[in-house]
């Protein structure tokens, strides 16, 4: 089989979705298929060789298109480029003459768009993003609909993430999680000297350095859990256009306690293992790989109290108002003086996240590509299993919708 993998981001571009194009891209190759990631150039970002063995082989990734940010949703997105991105696609389709392919954020513009217009063979679409309204979908609701008739089988990796779809169009999801590699995060991993030999507590953040992210929110709860708890500092792993702004929010009196170290992409395993909590205070979410990462690496979570979080963590996660610093403060006192609780959510935690390691996501997969194909019963890597998946759980008035879930729990 092969397949095309089509995506706005991947390496050297860090984030949820080049990492759920990276496994994607790692187990199928696993498993025999011959794959291709299609994605931009970035020139804006930084190539770093620590970060290249962990990419695909240039053989297989095709950059087309310039890719830049904008700022948009709350965050900064990127977008390709559009002069002459349809003809290179129709030729890249035509060359290498694909099975399938998968497209991920179908419905962005301007290269996944593209991809399922100009595809010439069967299309999955992966829906990962989470917002509250959409002029551009409302103003071109007829355009975008077209386009998704175009896919085949569509998937989202959360009920939230289909669910802002459904707000605008008419189709028909399946869910299927992100991944985590539970032997990369993992409890036992070596933890980062320097934060260790002290004694001092390490509190946590890994993200973007985008609004909807929270992290001022955490900069001023720190703040109030300095002046009660002083054996603590935060550790801040990220980067962004807004770093310098961050930066200088930290109040004067907490400087020598917060470090930011930058983006760890190979040391963040590690930092995790040093971690006694992390914080995830984001205001918009239709998934959190981080809090995925911290699951599989035992790390109990705090995070705000969206519809997302409850999703993914269910009874194992501590919860708080978002945008309460106050509140938030309080629950990371809580577990700084609660070290038998942060051990017996950190357990819970690990043990849940093997129901999201990969090898049982890319089964499901791998289900999805073999139904959008139709291929004969007996040729599918595994059996079929699925249920009707009801999103009034989670407060989500969609159940004259049919949408489907491989059971994980």
């Amino acid at each position: 089989m092969k397949i095309g993998i089509v995506s706005e981001y991947y390496y050297p571009y860090v984030g949820g979705i080049s990492e759920h194009v990276h496994f994607t891209y790692k187990y199928l190759k696993e498993w025999g298929a011959n794959v291709k990631i299609i994605t931009p150039l970035m020139k804006d970002l930084k190539y770093h060789a620590e970060y290249s063995s962990d990419w695909a082989g240039e053989e297989d990734i095709i950059r087309i298109g310039l890719s830049k940010p904008f700022y948009y949703n709350g965050g900064f997105v990127r977008f390709t480029w559009p002069v002459g991105l349809s003809k290179n696609l129709k030729r890249v389709f035509e060359s290498e003459k694909f099975d399938l392919i998968h497209v991920h954020a179908p419905l962005v513009p301007i290269l996944p768009v593209l991809a399922v217009k100009h595809s010439i063979c069967p299309v999955v679409g992966t829906f990962h993003t989470l917002f509250k309204k959409s002029l551009c979908y409302t103003i071109t609701k007829s355009y975008f609909q077209n386009i998704l008739d175009k896919i085949d089988t569509c998937v989202a990796v959360s009920p939230l993430a289909a669910e802002a779809i459904l707000k605008y169009f008419d189709v028909n999801f399946q869910i299927i999680p992100n991944g985590i590699d539970t032997e990369l995060y993992k409890p036992e991993n070596p933890p980062i000297d320097e934060l260790m030999s002290d004694g001092v507590k390490n509190i946590l953040f890994i993200g973007r350095f985008d609004p909807h992210n929270g992290l001022p929110v955490l900069l001023n709860a720190f703040t109030l859990v300095k002046r009660r708890y002083r054996n603590c500092r935060l550790v801040i792993v990220g980067d962004g256009p807004l770093a310098p702004q961050y930066k200088k929010m930290v109040p004067a009196e907490i400087k020598q306690s917060v470090l930011f170290v930058g983006t760890q992409h190979k040391l963040k395993p590690n930092y995790l293992a040093s971690a006694d909590i992390l914080c995830q205070p984001a205001t918009l979410h239709s998934f959190s790989l981080v809090c995925l990462e911290a699951m599989a690496s035992g790390v109990p979570v705090i995070c705000s109290d969206l519809k997302a979080f409850r999703w993914l963590f269910e009874e194992d996660g501590v919860f708080v108002p978002p945008c309460d610093s106050e509140k938030l403060s309080e629950s990371i006192l809580n577990l700084l003086e609660d070290p038998y609780k942060r051990m017996v959510l950190g357990e819970r935690l690990r043990k849940r996240s093997l129901n999201f390691s990969w090898d049982k996501i890319i089964s499901q997969i791998i289900n999805i590509y073999n139904k959008t194909l139709n291929v004969r019963e007996d040729y599918m890597f595994i059996p079929d299993y699925q249920v009707n998946y009801d999103f009034s759980k989670f407060g989500i008035d969609r159940e004259d919708r049919p949408c489907y879930q491989n059971p994980l729990f």
